[in-house]
């Protein structure tokens, strides 16, 4: 704890009150007491208190307070109306502020007409700094011509002592309200502050700081030109251009809008204008217009978010963690304006590499965010010999990995991102300078980069890697707690939950009975928390939900980002627990209404928080719009994640598995929620095409969703190849078994009718496998009923329908509604490939009500697609002719509506169906030629 100086009691003396003053600012209110009461002088610490308990907004308010202006004359500045300064009369007072005041002036001299504003310096400001710091301002507002800066003319003293200066009038209002009364967008806020940053920029370059950004300091005139103005207070931070009295001048700055430095008594730098900038620019922000404010697209919000973001960058408590320069700031603010990403841009030496940057500059901002923050945090200002070469080896390995990007060094255009990181990972690890914590620090920078790019299988090796450097063993829980999440991260993103849970188990068990910080060990527990449902099913909904609970109830211990990952992670579980429930049970009514209304409710709050560019945007756009579907809403989101698709893409680049997983879940909730095959395969084909060079789970769900859609718009042939393909890649990288599963499955289904060689080789083939692999896969699914599902369609195929049914039916109470196959469909496969046609209609009949009860647990058929067919077909062997015709018909003009071409693999089969039966079908004009009817063949008992 910091001691006062306890010697004595002496008079007042203000120099000493704002000392102890700014001792007492960043102390917690039990420190202050404490402090107080050593010191000696009781009139100081009445003073003192009083001051604390008065909460201005400017600190000179409460450092000077109403005795001190009485004494020093203060008030007679107040009372100058009416008289004349030189040239000038003093017509009306303009403002006060904690430095002085401001009168409107006329010139009546007769020379020429001009209206002035001139500023008087409270006496008590020059007592405490001295007349030459006051005229310090003049000289510095002298050297600053520039159109965004107000112009000074004269100064002088007046016979009293009171100091002063002449400034341009200008007529206008503060900027926040202009902004007020003209109701101005956050581009057209933007478009002014542009001006002040290049006001800041003038005054930057001449090592001038402003020191007191807020909205009185900035004026917007008649005309609409941008002033910025009372350099009243600003600071050299040149010391040849500044004397002692000047450079420790009593900080006067509006406390809402002052840099930490400078409420902490520290030397203020340039980058304490940034600080009050982004001040500004927050304060702007709220005050924007209500349109803009209550606008809930997922651009608006987006677009917010990344302001937000650059705000953020603003408000770092430390200095060298700001943008570097107000150049800097300015092009991330022109950035904003014009969709591009925003860059924490550092001048490079090579013009190539500065391109490359600039194409990819998100993909390695974390990066360079994190060496910079590294190099910061290591060169306290180079008073230490071993942290400046510290810092210089940071900048060094920085400096390796740009010159990566220089295409010479490779023999082609660029360097692929994937190499980059790797590069700088191979540095970093092999690097005997760096500090083991340099080295933690870059390395888990570099992990969430390789994330971005889902190279999750090597991100294990990485990590693997790191934990074999020397020293790395010694690191404290919440370190090894952060390289254990990373762990988990990528080992869930691989499919691996028993894998990443047992990591989980083993990292907890090691710090038992250590004193792991709370926080720490929170995050680790959300890391695991999402993969609970799929280990131990409605054990696993309890434990999540108690993780969660904990979590919330200590929310404030963390960061913004973290709470956006804690949102995240509550919609899913909350998602996850209704979908497991209505999943299981099939029953709307096994959901509670309190649960339903507390997911709306979050989701609606959260949709506020995220920004578009999130990683987890589209997912969440997702669950939202399943949730819909299941609670039979209306409301849409598509829309808004189709406006975002273009800035996603702008921030990732197109073929960044972000990007794809966007596009991806574009098609998924046009053809699965929306009921809109055509409205969904630009997005899938894109989706696919683009997923080209992706690996692993990422890859084969893009797959899966590609066949499907192309299915649904009866391109079958299409989709069996691309269902072969996807089998093959998923096959050969074997990273998550159970999508692979979900894709063979699928597969098996759609060859199952139309391709009965194939199926029966491919189901073979898939028990075989499935045999082999699942007690390695981690699912709620039960696998051992899945597969007595297979054997069972297997025997149908084999022409043992009635042996599969008995299979089925000694099993049926194993059956929890989980299953990939739905039971009633399989039921009526088996029933009509017997020929118990009245069986298979009721049967056909049920699983088409629960298709359009809960369109969300069936990925294997669409609303028309298999199953009216079929009941088509046993209404025509029933005899029900006119049943069978409407049935078709309906059929047809829902295919024809989605692709109205007779190459519609649907329109196909509902033709032949039609043909075979010899009834009636309206074909729209489409010429239509039948295929193989074999299809329809069944083995009577």
């Amino acid at each position: 704890m910091q001691t006062p100086n306890t010697s004595g009691s002496t008079p007042i003396n203000l120099r000493t009150l704002y000392e102890h003053y700014c001792a007492l600012g960043d102390m917690s209110e039990g420190a202050q007491q404490i402090y107080l009461a050593q010191l000696n002088n009781p009139d100081i610490v009445k003073q003192l208190r009083a001051m604390l308990a008065t909460q201005h907004d400017t600190s000179f308010d409460t450092l000077i307070g109403l005795q001190v202006s009485a004494v020093t004359g203060d008030a007679h500045i107040e009372a100058l109306q009416g008289q004349r300064i030189g040239p000038y009369e003093l017509v009306e007072i303009l403002g006060k502020g904690g430095m002085g005041i401001v009168y409107h002036a006329k010139r009546v001299d007769g020379v020429f007409e001009q209206c002035v504003a001139i500023k008087f310096v409270y006496p008590s400001i020059a007592a405490l700094t001295g007349a030459e710091t006051v005229f310090f301002e003049a000289r510095c507002l002298g050297r600053l011509a520039h159109n965004n800066i107000v112009r000074v003319l004269d100064a002088g003293q007046l016979t009293s002592g009171a100091c002063y200066f002449v400034m341009e009038y200008i007529e206008g209002v503060a900027i926040d309200q202009y902004c007020h009364i003209n109701s101005l967008s956050l581009t057209a806020i933007v478009t002014l502050l542009l001006n002040v940053c290049d006001a800041l920029h003038t005054a930057h370059q001449l090592n001038i700081v402003h020191s007191d950004i807020k909205p009185n300091n900035v004026v917007v005139s008649v005309n609409g030109e941008v002033k910025v103005l009372d350099f009243g207070i600003a600071k050299m931070t040149d010391d040849s251009l500044q004397n002692d009295k000047q450079r420790n001048a009593i900080g006067g700055a509006s406390r809402s809008f002052a840099a930490p430095e400078q409420l902490s008594g520290q030397p203020i730098t340039l980058a304490a204008d940034i600080y009050s900038f982004g001040k500004l620019l927050s304060f702007l922000m709220e005050r924007c217009t209500l349109l803009e404010r209550t606008d809930k697209t997922a651009v608006s919000l987006g677009k917010r978010r990344e302001l937000e973001a650059v705000v953020k960058h603003c408000l770092q408590a430390l200095p060298i963690n700001r943008y570097a320069d107000i150049s800097s700031l300015k092009q991330d603010l022109l950035c904003w304006q014009q969709h591009y990403p925003l860059s924490f841009q550092v001048k490079q030496p090579h013009v190539v590499a500065r391109k490359w940057l600039f194409r990819h500059r998100i993909l390695i901002a974390s990066a360079l965010i994190i060496f910079s923050s590294a190099c910061g945090s290591l060169y306290l200002n180079n008073k230490i010999g071993l942290e400046q070469n510290q810092s210089e080896e940071v900048a060094k390995q920085l400096d390796q990995i740009i010159r990566l990007t220089a295409p010479q060094q490779f023999g082609q255009g660029n360097i692929q991102p994937v190499q980059l990181l790797h590069s700088s990972f191979e540095q970093v690890i092999g690097s005997k300078a760096l500090t083991l914590s340099s080295q933690y620090r870059i390395i888990t920078t570099l992990v969430e980069s390789m994330f971005g790019l889902g190279e999750y299988q090597k991100i294990l090796t990485m990590l693997q890697q790191t934990l074999h450097i020397d020293g790395m063993q010694t690191l404290d829980d919440q370190q090894e707690n952060a390289l254990t999440r990373l762990n988990i991260r990528a080992l869930l993103k691989l499919g691996h939950r028993s894998q990443a849970h047992s990591l989980y188990l083993s990292t907890l068990a090691r710090q038992q009975n250590t004193n792991a910080p709370l926080r720490s060990t929170l995050l680790l527990q959300l890391s695991i928390s999402s993969a609970l449902i799929d280990l131990f099913g409605e054990q696993g909904i309890t434990q999540w939900q108690q993780i969660n609970d904990v979590i919330l109830a200590n929310l404030p211990l963390f960061s913004d980002k973290e709470r956006i990952e804690i949102n995240i992670n509550e919609i899913f579980r909350l998602y996850e627990n209704i979908e497991y429930a209505l999943t299981k049970y099939e029953d709307l009514e096994a959901v509670p209404t309190a649960k339903i209304a507390n997911l709306q409710a979050k989701i609606d709050t959260f949709l506020t928080d995220i920004p578009v560019t999130h990683p987890e945007f589209s997912t969440v756009i997702a669950r939202i719009s399943d949730l819909d579907l299941m609670l039979r809403q209306q409301r849409s989101y598509i829309q808004g994640l189709v406006a975002a698709l273009p800035l996603i893409e702008t921030t990732y680049g197109a073929h960044h598995p972000i990007a794809i997983h966007a596009l991806n879940t574009t098609a998924n909730i046009y053809f699965a929620d929306l009921n809109d095959p055509s409205a969904a395969l630009p997005y899938s084909e894109l989706a696919f095409k683009r997923s080209a060079q992706l690996k692993g789970r990422s890859r084969t769900r893009v797959i899966k969703n590609h066949t499907t859609v192309l299915d649904a718009n009866g391109l079958h042939s299409q989709s069996m190849v691309a269902f072969q393909l996807g089998l093959q890649e998923a096959l050969s990288t074997n990273d998550d078994l159970y999508q692979i599963y979900r894709l063979w499955a699928s597969y098996v289904w759609n060859t199952l009718e139309f391709d009965y060689a194939k199926a029966l080789i491919q189901l073979s083939e898939l028990i075989l496998w499935l045999n082999t692999n699942k007690d390695n896969i981690i699912t709620k699914v039960d696998l051992n009923v899945e597969l007595l599902i297979l054997q069972a369609l297997q025997l149908g195929l084999e022409r043992q329908p009635n042996k599969g049914l008995a299979l089925i039916n000694a099993n049926v109470i194993r059956f929890d509604g989980l299953s990939f196959f739905p039971l009633d469909a399989v039921q009526e496969y088996l029933l009509r490939k017997s020929g118990d046609f009245a069986a298979s209609k009721l049967a056909g009949s049920k699983h088409l009500k629960n298709i359009n009860d809960f369109t969300y647990l069936y990925d294997l058929t669409g609303i028309y697609q298999d199953i009216t067919f079929w009941l088509a077909q046993a209404h025509a062997e029933l005899d029900e002719g006119a049943e069978a015709q409407r049935t078709l018909q309906e059929t047809f003009d829902y295919n024809h509506q989605i692709n109205p071409s007779s190459d519609n693999f649907w329109l196909q089969v509902t033709y032949t169906i039609a043909k075979h039966y010899q009834l009636q079908l309206d074909t729209k004009g489409l010429t239509m030629v039948p295929i193989d009817d074999s299809f329809l063949s069944f083995y009577p008992r």
